[in-house]
């Protein structure tokens, strides 16, 4: 009995101690869960404090660049892409090889002769696209350019065959040029200024007809200053409706200068400024109604857009897609989704390697002239506003109400901009990726603050020899990618090896066995060792036969018992 109260004792003791071991784990792992919820919800916060920031920026930015202003906007209002393009991939049911990501962007060139999307932008991008004339780098290596393929009037070409022609599939943007600049659009456009300068300083003055001391001042101002607000900026003053309210400011001026006790010369100097007022505000008019007759009705207006899709270095070569296969897709999305809309030209470049015998990175260029009758603003605004509706009213909930032919809000562009870089890659991912089992993957928000990728969108424009860290992520990943191979490799080789050791000691073991009791049963053990004789070294396999006929001559083995006539036969 005493042993079982001590036994008992100790039990509980044990299970006490064991009791506060497991309350000690529950105590730091509560603890931890602690921790790091309270390191998630300052990532969290931190994150918002961010986003915060960058669109009060984008709000309240004071730049007049629209580089500055569109960048900070596309941080400050841009959807999470990664997550519905995943979804998207899941969903078609196929097992991709391997995953990559991808860069596209978009380019508007206006009707402008100087400024980053001006005609001397569209001309230099031209240039390089087109393989013309390098910008004083090495954009390009020469002795790879016969891999490019071109889109122009309507068919593909190659390098050779383009070059032969280039001067008349790049005639266009001569046009564009002609258009841009045409004589009495620009004579009409200084006019129109001009009005426009001159009836915004004679309002000006206008407001001053009646001096601050005046006690109807304030009233006067308010009353003159109706004539420039948005509703009335168009009316015809001259019309009878309100002709006679004109007559009557004027007559109400006249008795005001007259108790002021002003001269009848000040008085004529002073209601002159009205008829100027009058006369230059008819003028703007009439230039603003026949403005519909120009050309180029808006020098902002894109006149050539430029969409961009590049497969960076790093995700090494892509020799089983076509590249004929790659442009066509490109060029196919804005033909059939773009009415009206022309290809002007399209390149898919493969000359920008270090080497010709990798052949890594692809870019393709499409240059898109907008349908004549409605502007291209209006044209991706509408295909974003379509593909919302179809396909992504949960994520763009506020595209689906939206008027494309009004001025929109950043967050809106910005929007519009995601859905057609969606829809965009959607479309390569079906119609070439897809089929060479190659998953598309964007970009998660914390992989954009990568150093690596960073770097490597800040490269694009660079020489070819300064654009190191794609081509260094390229031979990084196959060098990684190599080492594990041989690694690989290098197991399956020792496996081998100790198989093959395995099986030559236990034949050499059996020819043992045979020797010190030769007989028709040790004789058929050691042959059904020595099934794998041939795999060995010739040296080996005969230096073998050699000492096993030796051993049998030496000792007279009975023929039931040998095994050297055996051998290799079934």
């Amino acid at each position: 009995m005493k042993n079982d109260s001590e036994k008992k004792t100790k039990n509980e003791v044990d299970y006490e101690r064991g009791i506060r071991e497991i309350a000690k784990l529950k105590s730091r792992a509560s603890i931890k869960a602690a921790e790091d919820q309270q390191v998630k919800l300052l990532a969290e916060k931190e994150q918002l404090e961010f986003d915060k920031l960058i669109k009060h920026a984008a709000s309240r930015s004071a730049s007049t660049s629209k580089s500055k202003n569109r960048v900070l906007n596309n941080f400050a209002y841009r959807k999470d892409l990664a997550k519905i393009f995943r979804h998207n991939n899941q969903t078609n049911g196929i097992h991709y090889k391997r995953n990559i990501t991808v860069r596209y962007s978009s380019m508007n060139y206006n009707h402008r002769n100087n400024g980053e999307l001006s005609l001397n932008a569209l001309n230099t991008s031209l240039t390089h696209s087109a393989r013309k004339e390098k910008n004083r780098c090495e954009e390009w290596l020469d002795n790879q350019s016969h891999k490019n393929i071109y889109y122009a009037d309507g068919i593909y070409l190659t390098h050779q065959d383009f070059v032969k022609n280039r001067e008349q599939y790049l005639s266009f943007f001569d046009e564009v040029k002609l258009i841009s600049n045409n004589k009495s659009d620009d004579k009409h456009k200084k006019e129109l200024a001009k009005y426009s300068r001159y009836r915004s300083s004679y309002f000006c003055k206008l407001k001053k007809l009646l001096p601050a001391s005046h006690h109807n001042h304030a009233k006067f101002v308010e009353q003159i200053s109706k004539l420039e607000l948005h509703q009335n900026k168009s009316l015809d003053l001259g019309e009878k409706a309100h002709s006679a309210s004109v007559s009557k400011l004027k007559a109400y001026l006249l008795r005001q200068y007259e108790l002021l006790g002003l001269s009848q010369k000040h008085q004529e100097n002073k209601l002159r400024v009205f008829d100027n007022y009058l006369s230059h505000r008819q003028k703007h008019q009439a230039l603003l109604e026949s403005r519909e007759c120009r050309t180029v009705k808006n020098i902002n207006s894109t006149t050539i857009s430029e969409q961009v899709f590049k497969i960076p270095h790093r995700h090494g070569e892509f020799k089983e897609i076509g590249k004929k296969e790659m442009l066509e897709a490109c060029v196919s999305f804005f033909e059939n989704n773009f009415d009206g809309a022309k290809i002007e030209l399209a390149a898919l470049h493969a000359d920008e390697g270090m080497s010709d015998d990798l052949e890594t990175g692809l870019n393709a260029h499409v240059f898109i002239s907008p349908n004549a009758n409605t502007p291209w603003s209006q044209q991706y605004i509408s295909f974003a506003q379509q593909q919302a509706k179809a396909h992504y009213s949960d994520q763009f909930p506020e595209l689906l109400s939206i008027e494309p032919s009004k001025k929109l809000p950043p967050q809106i562009l910005v929007a519009c901009g995601q859905i057609l870089q969606l829809m965009f890659i959607q479309h390569l991912q079906t119609q070439v990726f897809d089929l060479h089992g190659i998953g598309i993957r964007f970009l998660e928000g914390s992989e954009r603050k990568e150093f690596k990728n960073i770097v490597g969108m800040i490269e694009e424009n660079l020489p070819i020899h300064m654009r190191t860290q794609s081509r260094f992520n390229m031979l990084q990943d196959k060098s990684n990618e190599l080492s594990q191979s041989i690694a690989l490799l290098s197991e399956q080789l020792d496996a081998i090896n100790n198989a093959t050791e395995e099986k030559q000691k236990k034949m050499l073991e059996a020819i043992d066995i045979w020797q010190l009791h030769p007989s028709q049963e040790t004789a058929s053990l050691t042959l059904f060792q020595l099934e794998m004789i041939n795999e060995l070294p010739e040296g080996v396999k005969t230096a073998l036969l050699d000492e096993i006929k030796s051993f049998e001559q030496k000792n007279n083995i009975d023929s039931n018992a040998k095994i050297s006539n055996r051998i290799g036969k079934p």
